[in-house]
């Protein structure tokens, strides 16, 4: 007689539990999701900085100062897009596959050709954008006061682009540690002069100020990472040998490919300031800071959002470098699909929460719940697109992006004037909603065909330049 068979001890039984946890863990040793979290702490500080800021902001300001502080700075994004040419994450994939491969000459032409080009840009539309802006504000809004108040901003506008270019180098190495030293540091800076501003008495002028100051501290810190980081451990060179680069590098080393991705990301940008130039164009200041309100609420989800995309963009050029375009393809689907459903979770837990934001906002710039369920919707539903730019950059089709999406946003922008005229500051939020849903659904249908995935002519690169600027 056989003796019974002893119990197995050595195959644990398995379940979906155990399964789930173990998936848990290994994405949270994963490199993406380590980098992902350490720019999500930067921005959760940042944003926490700039709730206190905003609530200080709403309780010392008036409902209409409020609103003319919005407009403000939305009449100031959209006069400085040509001054801000803001090329370094158009160049972030280029800069990103140089470091996989280890080549120091490529990286220093990129670092210096982004140098060069934003300095000898930034600086003269500088000086034409703070003479036009007087003019350009009495033009639109019939007062000179957003125009005055942009002529403070604009004198920041060259530090800025400094610092774009050298947090750009530290993303392409996915120093994402690095980064948030420099942007917390930038954002202490403003939050604590603007409110010290406020309680001064020294009003929109003071806050303006204050971010003009907050700008020079970005860019001094980052100078300083950029020296002790990557010129020490990684294959960048010192800020002397950049410079010197800068000056002989071709003007036109990557300009095609930097070209239109700038043309591709100013289309963007002044396309999602067309709500509040609506607002400020045909409604009242309060208005804006109605629609401002609602957006803060979501700005949480937001902040997710531009996290999983700056890491995003430095991975698909990583993995592009490593394994070829069908890896950055995987990759990109993969953390579009699983973010998707993430972010129209945290998008419906915000709009739970909103009874608490009642006690932080005064009543009389409370939005409406209607307005808030349309944010809670769009902000959501961008989850969708947070590679799209970065893979047309990828794949150099940013022309066919430009193609894209420049009809779609001069389609929608009529439909926005009238629902701006119609309803305010839901009138803004729909038109937002409707043009962002008409877009995806026109770039989703494009990167699920695999014509969009063949691999196709590689952008000039300074290698395969003339010598001769």
């Amino acid at each position: 007689m056989s003796s019974p068979r002893a119990p197995d001890t050595t195959s644990p039984r398995t379940g979906w539990l155990p399964q789930v946890k173990d998936t848990v863990q290994r994405a949270i040793r994963a490199r993406f999701a380590r980098d992902v979290a350490a720019l999500q702490v930067s921005n959760t500080v940042q944003k926490a900085l700039a709730a206190v800021f905003w609530i200080v902001l709403i309780r010392l300001l008036s409902t209409t100062e409020y609103g003319q502080y919005v407009l403000v700075m939305a009449f100031f994004g959209t006069i400085n897009l040509l001054g801000y040419l803001s090329l370094g994450p158009s160049l972030v994939t280029r800069l990103a596959e140089a470091a996989a491969a280890h080549d120091a000459g490529e990286l220093r032409r990129i670092i210096g050709y982004l140098i060069k080009i934003n300095a000898a840009w930034a600086l003269p539309v500088t000086v034409l954008t703070w003479l036009v802006a007087v003019p350009l504000s009495v033009w639109w809004y019939g007062a000179p006061l957003y125009g005055e108040l942009v002529q403070i901003l604009v004198l920041g506008a060259p530090l800025a682009v400094l610092t774009l270019v050298m947090t750009t180098a530290l993303q392409s190495v996915s120093r994402m540690h690095s980064i948030a030293l420099v942007e917390v540091c930038a954002k202490t800076t403003q939050t604590l002069l603007g409110v010290g501003a406020m309680l001064a008495g020294l009003g929109i002028a003071g806050l303006v100020s204050a971010t003009v100051v907050s700008q020079a501290v970005g860019c001094l810190i980052g100078l300083l990472v950029y020296q002790r980081i990557l010129h020490r451990h990684h294959a960048f060179a010192s800020l002397p040998a950049v410079m010197a680069t800068a000056v002989t590098v071709p003007w036109r080393a990557y300009f095609r490919f930097s070209a239109l991705a700038l043309v591709d990301k100013n289309i963007a940008a002044l396309f999602e300031r067309t709500p509040v130039l609506l607002l400020g164009r045909f409604m009242p200041p309060e208005q804006a800071a109605f629609y401002d309100a609602a957006r803060k609420v979501l700005s949480f989800l937001a902040v997710f959002h531009g996290a999983v995309a700056r890491k995003l963009r430095a991975s698909l050029g990583e993995r592009k470098g490593q394994a070829g375009l069908s890896a950055a393809r995987s990759v990109f689907w993969r953390v579009t699909l699983l973010w998707t459903p993430l972010a129209l979770a945290l998008a419906a837990v915000l709009v739970l929460c909103l009874p608490l934001f009642r006690l932080a906002l005064t009543p009389a710039v409370f939005p409406s719940l209607t307005l808030v369920i349309i944010f809670a919707l769009h902000t959501g539903l961008m989850s969708l697109g947070v590679g799209f730019g970065s893979v047309f950059l990828l794949t150099d089709r940013i022309g066919l992006n430009i193609a894209i999406k420049t009809p779609i946003n001069l389609a929608c922008l009529p439909l926005g004037a009238l629902l701006v005229m119609q309803w305010g500051a839901e009138g803004a939020a729909l038109y937002m909603l409707a043009a962002y849903s008409v877009g995806y659904v026109a770039y989703l249908s494009l990167l699920a065909s695999n014509w969009f995935w063949q691999t196709g002519a590689r952008p000039p690169t300074a290698a395969n330049q003339p010598v001769s600027a």
